[in-house]
């Protein structure tokens, strides 16, 4: 994506939203409350179009679940809900509580994830026989050797079965961390380690996702902190010496122009110009003050990362995004808690077209009523979309899972 001057951007921006005829949105599961999980979180997807998910209440004991999704072997009918795990007693068992991401599927066929409150990471094993049970292992616990935890953007996974995630409290500066686990060679237990921890300051405080390059770089925001206290974009290196990471500081908000408070992880996605370039959103600035999607080139000529606003979110919008974006071929997608208005509390699916150095952008589907779409986007191989809602339909609502075809 071309680079040009953030005012140009600005003076521009408010005329390219559009409203797309409305996409068929087909809702394909809808749960039912306790004993079935509540307020779904997210997907991943498994080997044939299985999904799979985490629901932050419900179960049989309030806390949350992991559940799958198998599709229907005849189109049309309905989709197949089993719950892999509920959640139970966190005080007496550890297992922790109410998960606000979606999981991993591991090359392993294990499911992988980390729960937000009562924090843990966890692995779970699928049974050797079909019908039988999952088996739940606790990778992560929540003792005083491991202070970090909010695990609230989930897992990334690395080329050798590696995960890392973003701790958004805790660590030894009480502003977050970033914590890595390694898999044994055979069997045994799991390495854990603290990749790094952020002092807070000019340095970051509170990260709010991350994202793994080809090389190990692990790249990341931190909703607050840096110069102008809206928070930064960092890259960790790692060093010679084993789980030590070094920081840089590749970009700081000032919650202008350029936005400020990131909270959402950001993306690596392939540009024309460089090996890649960091996409992400912010929650204030930009040209309507709600945030916007920025981008982070490595520019050849000057030498250092050059940032751009190329979307700005407003109110007559979709709204202010709530989950992190997705990347296909060029176009992002990304989903909204709340709608084009402050009485409108839906939410929406849109995505985000290269229009010259700009972002088009063009809702696919608006929620009505208290939906609250949640968690991440996924694409099928075939171009669907899937998504969660918290909620819906209706008041009452424990959520949904739909698919959508841009």
């Amino acid at each position: 994506m071309r680079l040009v001057p953030l005012l140009a951007i600005v003076a521009i921006l408010l005329s390219l939203a559009r409203i797309a005829a409305q996409a068929q949105l087909e809702t394909i599961y809808e749960f039912a409350g306790p004993p079935d999980g509540s307020a779904p979180q997210g997907l991943a997807e498994g080997p044939n179009g299985v999904l799979y998910g985490m629901t932050a209440y419900g179960g049989s004991f309030g806390y949350g679940t992991v559940f799958q999704l198998t599709p229907p072997a005849t189109p049309g009918r309905p989709w197949t809900e089993t719950i892999l795990l509920e959640f139970s007693n966190p005080y007496s068992d550890g297992t922790g509580t109410n998960p606000f991401s979606s999981p991993v599927v591991g090359k392993d066929g294990f499911i992988y994830g980390a729960t937000g409150v009562i924090s843990t990471i966890f692995q779970l094993q699928p049974p050797a026989a079909p019908g039988g049970a999952w088996t739940e292992t606790v990778l992560y616990p929540p003792d005083e050797d491991y202070p970090a935890g909010g695990f609230n953007h989930g897992l990334i996974g690395g080329p050798n079965g590696e995960l890392y995630a973003a701790a958004s409290v805790g660590g030894y500066y009480r502003c977050g961390a970033v914590v890595g686990l390694t898999p044994p060679p055979v069997s045994g237990p799991w390495s854990v380690s603290i990749e790094y921890d952020f002092p807070g300051g000019n340095s970051g405080c509170q990260p709010a996702g991350i994202a793994l390059s080809a090389d190990g770089v692990i790249y990341g925001v931190t909703t607050y902190g840096g110069t102008s206290g809206q928070g930064i974009v960092f890259a960790l290196t790692p060093s010679p010496i084993p789980y030590q990471y070094t920081e840089t500081v590749l970009y700081n908000f000032t919650g202008a122009a350029d936005g400020g408070l990131p909270s959402q992880p950001p993306i690596l996605a392939p540009v024309p110009e460089a090996a890649f370039a960091i996409y992400g959103t912010t929650a204030s600035g930009g040209s309507g003050g709600l945030g916007g999607v920025f981008e982070l080139l490595w520019d050849l000529g000057s030498g250092t990362w050059v940032e751009s606003l190329p979307f700005s979110f407003a109110w007559g919008y979709p709204g202010i995004p709530s989950s992190a974006l997705l990347e296909s071929n060029g176009d992002f997608y990304g989903v909204t808690a709340n709608g084009y208005a402050n009485s409108d509390p839906g939410g929406t699916i849109f995505q985000l077209s290269p229009n010259g150095p700009l972002l088009l952008e063009t809702v696919l589907h608006k929620f009505e009523g208290p939906a609250g779409p949640s968690g991440n986007l996924i694409m099928s191989k075939s171009g669907v979309l899937y998504g969660t809602t918290v909620s819906g339909p209706g008041p009452a609502g424990y959520g949904t899972v739909y698919r959508i075809k841009p």
